[in-house]
């Protein structure tokens, strides 16, 4: 599901404001849904940079587990997984997957592959920003869709007087 597409810019602000304003409209959407199915029993975060809208989320849709997925991207677009869930445990959860933006397939592909290795088979797929330029593997749900550059307001280049 996409919310707003950005086009004709070469770099792109994301302010806190935004952020609220995005991840609360997911927080509605995802709200809604849960009146048809069972709620979330877990939030897996992809990266230090999703933390704030794992936490948001978390809180808002009152997920009680949370786990941060950390890994590293190699130049070969392999994954290197820093630091495992307790995967087993989570076989009969529901999981939400976060990520504050997602620029590569591999990461999502990254997700699939390993879910479907653990036997983890409930989960959903959610970012803020959708940066792939022709993506092949479905998210499910994303609040924007740029090819553009995006500076977040927790990077130190969002204030230019602290560089």
């Amino acid at each position: 599901m996409i919310l707003v597409r950005i086009k004709g810019k070469k770099s792109f602000k994301y302010p806190p404001n935004l952020f609220y304003k995005d991840a609360n409209r997911l927080v509605q959407i995802l709200q809604k849904e849960q009146f048809a199915r069972k709620s979330f029993d877990v939030i897996i975060g992809l990266s230090q940079g999703s933390v704030p809208l794992m936490l948001h989320m978390a809180n808002s849709l009152e997920i009680p587990e949370s786990y941060l997925l950390r890994f590293s991207s190699k130049e070969d677009h392999t994954i290197n997984v820093i630091k495992e869930p307790p995967w087993k445990e989570l076989r009969d959860s529901r999981i939400l997957v976060v990520d504050y933006l997602i620029n590569e397939e591999s990461e999502v592909q990254f997700v699939k592959q390993k879910f479907s290795q653990e036997k983890i088979e409930d989960y959903k797929l959610l970012a803020l920003i959708d940066k792939r330029s022709s993506p092949h593997l479905k998210l499910d749900y994303f609040s924007r869709k740029t090819d553009d550059w995006v500076t977040f307001f927790w990077e130190r280049e969002f204030y230019p007087s602290l560089s």
